[in-house]
């Protein structure tokens, strides 16, 4: 696999929007991906699709709360990035 690198990080990161628990399992096995699940209490769990119906079912490695505004998520994605660093030793 290709590394990607950000202008803000100088470690190795790659983000994949994905919802299938099938999916997310497959690439932590194969790939030792970590999996984040962003959150955001306003709004009703969707449920009309497999996808996003049972985005629950699994455990996160990682939570982002998204309750605020997008200067939020911002500040929120940063600050798990920054725990990244230091916890994954990126």
């Amino acid at each position: 696999m290709q590394a990607f690198r950000t202008r803000e990080t100088s470690f190795d990161l790659l983000c994949i929007d994905m919802r299938e628990k099938e999916q997310i399992e497959r690439a932590q096995k194969e790939y030792g991906a970590k999996s984040v699940l962003v959150r955001r209490d306003s709004i009703p769990h969707i449920t009309s699709n497999m996808a996003d119906a049972g985005v629950f079912d699994i455990t996160y490695d990682y939570y982002i709360d998204n309750n605020g505004s997008p200067e939020d998520l911002k500040e929120r994605a940063r600050e798990l990035i920054q725990k990244l660093k230091t916890v994954e030793k990126l």
